[in-house]
C-alpha cells in the first residue's frame, strides 16, 4: 500500500522508512528497511496478529515548505469554533502537522513559532518545539479525520491491528511539519511561479544621521492576510531599524537579518484592505556606507517561492506588484520642504505601458501643481494645476 503527501494532488512519497512497533519497541521489519518503493508502494509480509504503532520516517528535504500562510491558516482554525463552537473537519496528519509545540491542540502559539520557521529561515524543528521528538520534521498519519481541537495525550503514532488470517490495506498521509495549508510538493517547493513582483519607484536620499523610511507599496488593490518576503540588500552598506504594517509605528513585524538577506513575516485574522499606491509596510533602515555620487542601492526580491502575499482566505494572491525606492546620493524629484519633511512623488509600475499611478506625499498644506514635461522641458500634460491641497497622500491615474 502507499504513503502520499497530503496535498491537492496526493504526490506519492518514495524513500518512506516504514515500521511496526509494540510497547516502544521495533517488531517489524526483523531484517532489511521497508521502504515505499519508487511508486510510494510498501509491503510487510507476514505479520502476527495484533495491535502496532505505524512509525514513518523520511530523510527528504523540508526546503521551501513553510512561510506566512501556514501560520495565517492555523491561526483562522484555531479560532473557528466561533460563533458555531465546533471546528470544522480537517484529517489528522494536518492537525498534527500544524501542533508543532506538541500540545495536541491548534493555537495562535503554533501558528506564532510556525511564522518564526519561515523568518528564522529554520531547516528542521530540532530544538524548535518540535510535536514529536522522534520524527521532528514530518508528520504522518493514516487517513483519519478529526473536528476536535485536541487528541489522546500520548498518542505519538497511527496504530494498526491486524488480524489473523486476513490481509490489511493501509495507506498513510505525510505531511512536513508546519505546511498547514499543503502546499508543498516533496522534492519541490511550495510554488514553482515567482508569486510577487517588485518594481522601483524614484531615487531618495538619507537624512544627516543617515536615516531612511523606505515605504512598499501596493500597485493595485488588495486584501492582504499573511505576507512572506525575503529581500536581498547590502547589508555592508544598510541596517534594518525596523519594519512596520501599512506605515505604523505601533504594528511592528516579525523580522530577521541572516547576511545580506531580510525576512519579513506577518498574518492577521483582519485582512489588511489596500487601495493601488497604499502602503503595505515600511522599512526604516540606516545607511552605514559610503555611496559614490551616482551609487543607488536597492532592496531585490530573492529568488525564492516562499515569497508570496495571501490574501483574505489566505490564499496565494497570484501576479502581487509591489513597489519601493531606491537610496542615492541624488534624489530626483524630492525638494525640501522647511523643517517639516519631505515632497514624495512616484510612479508606479515603472516602466509602465497603458498607464501608471503616480503617488505623492505632501509634508505640509499647500498649492500643488503637476506637470508632466518631455526631455526637452516642453510641457505634455497638466495633471493637477495650482490646486489647494492638505498634507496628507494623494494618487491619481495618468492613461
Amino acid at each position: 500500500w502507499f504513503v502520499s503527501y497530503y496535498n491537492t494532488g496526493n504526490t506519492l512519497m518514495n524513500n518512506v522508512k516504514v515500521e511496526l512497533w509494540q510497547g516502544g519497541s521495533k517488531v517489524y521489519p526483523t531484517g532489511a528497511d521497508v521502504k515505499t518503493d519508487a511508486s510510494g508502494y510498501y509491503i510487510f509480509p507476514n505479520v502476527c496478529p495484533g495491535t502496532y504503532d505505524v512509525v514513518l520516517t523520511t530523510i527528504k528535504s523540508t526546503d521551501g515548505s513553510i512561510n506566512s500562510a501556514d501560520a495565517g491558516q492555523v491561526n483562522a482554525w484555531s479560532n473557528s469554533q466561533f460563533p458555531l463552537g465546533t471546528w470544522p473537519t480537517i484529517e489528522k496528519v494536518r492537525f498534527f502537522a500544524g501542533d508543532v509545540d506538541g500540545t495536541y491542540s491548534l493555537s495562535p502559539n503554533d501558528a506564532a513559532k510556525i511564522l518564526a520557521y519561515f523568518v528564522s529561515s529554520w531547516t528542521t524543528w530540532v530544538g524548535h518545539a518540535p510535536r514529536n521528538p522522534a520524527v521532528p520534521d514530518w508528520t504522518f498519519w493514516k487517513p483519519e479525520t478529526t473536528s476536535v481541537n485536541s487528541n489522546n495525550v500520548g498518542q505519538l503514532y497511527p496504530q494498526i491491528t491486524v488480524v489473523a488470517l486476513a490481509n490489511l490495506s493501509q495507506n498513510f498521509y505525510g505531511l512536513v511539519t508546519g505546511d498547514f495549508n499543503r502546499s508543498f510538493t516533496p522534492g519541490g517547493a511550495k510554488s514553482t511561479v515567482e508569486n510577487v513582483r517588485l518594481d522601483y519607484g524614484q531615487t531618495v536620499k538619507a537624512d544627516a544621521n543617515g536615516l531612511v523610511e523606505l515605504p512598499v507599496y501596493a500597485e493595485s488593490a488588495m486584501e492582504v492576510g499573511a505576507v512572506s518576503l525575503i529581500l536581498n540588500f547590502p547589508s555592508d552598506k544598510l541596517e534594518i531599524l525596523g519594519v512596520t504594517m501599512n506605515g505604523n509605528a505601533k504594528d511592528p513585524l516579525m523580522y530577521n537579518v541572516i547576511g545580506d538577506e531580510l525576512r519579513i513575516g506577518w498574518t492577521s485574522l483582519t485582512p489588511l484592505s489596500l487601495k493601488a499606491a497604499d502602503k503595505l509596510l515600511t522599512l526604516n533602515v540606516r545607511l552605514t556606507g559610503t555611496l559614490a555620487k551616482d551609487e543607488t542601492i536597492r532592496f531585490s526580491l530573492a529568488s525564492n517561492p516562499l515569497n508570496e502575499l495571501d490574501d483574505a482566505s489566505l490564499t496565494v494572491i497570484n501576479g502581487a506588484a509591489l513597489s519601493m525606492d531606491v537610496m542615492g546620493m541624488s534624489a530626483l524629484g524630492i525638494t525640501p520642504v522647511g523643517t517639516s519633511g519631505n515632497l514624495r512623488l512616484a510612479n508606479y509600475p515603472n516602466p509602465f505601458n497603458e498607464s501608471t499611478i503616480i503617488a505623492y506625499t505632501l509634508p505640509v498644506a499647500g498649492e500643488v501643481t503637476i506637470e508632466i514635461r518631455d526631455l526637452l522641458g516642453s510641457v505634455v500634460k497638466v495633471l493637477v494645476n495650482n490646486e489647494e491641497q492638505k498634507a496628507g497622500d494623494y494618487t491619481l491615474t495618468m492613461d
